[in-house]
């Protein structure tokens, strides 16, 4: 299911304004045996970031880099938005709904602090990709609702930079 719609969440410092975009995710070929209780937050979210690609992919975006390092921290996704060829940063966030953390949308997770990481994590981005210019900052939500099955929610232009 594909929807388009103006969104407000609250990330308990400021609301953010997005446009947002729902997928839901058949996981049957991404979790193997065992109970989903039991895998770590590593793996959670090493599933959620592989989710995010594929679903960004099946977009038409081109993936530039995964878990992109530099003194300022980790990008979890910079991808490029094939409608403008804007450089997108995207942070992903995963929790499984089975998990205490359920009733918490991942989103909200990412705070003021995180912002303004992916912000300096942006400009450092920049300086050593000079030609490359416009940017935003996109959250993409999996919430694993249980095995075989997750839901994606894509907000994009979900922060601006610090």
């Amino acid at each position: 299911m594909e929807t388009d719609a103006k969104a407000t969440l609250d990330s308990g410092d400021a609301a953010v304004r997005a446009k947002s975009q729902a997928a839901a995710r058949d996981l049957s070929g991404d979790l193997t045996a065992g109970d989903l209780n039991d895998i770590s937050q590593r793996q959670m979210g090493g599933l959620g970031e592989r989710l995010a690609v594929q679903y960004l992919k099946e977009r038409g975006y081109e993936v530039l880099e995964r878990n992109w390092q530099c003194p300022f921290g980790e990008a979890d996704i910079i991808a490029q938005d094939p409608s403008d060829k804007t450089i997108v940063f995207v942070e992903v966030k995963t929790r499984f709904k089975g998990r205490d953390d359920a009733r918490m949308m991942p989103e909200v997770a990412v705070n003021k602090q995180k912002q303004k990481r992916y912000s300096n994590i942006s400009t450092f981005y920049f300086k050593s990709h000079p030609e490359m210019k416009a940017s935003r900052f996109d959250i993409i939500a999996v919430n694993i609702i249980r095995k075989g099955l997750a839901h994606i929610h894509h907000i994009l232009w979900a922060f601006e930079g610090c």
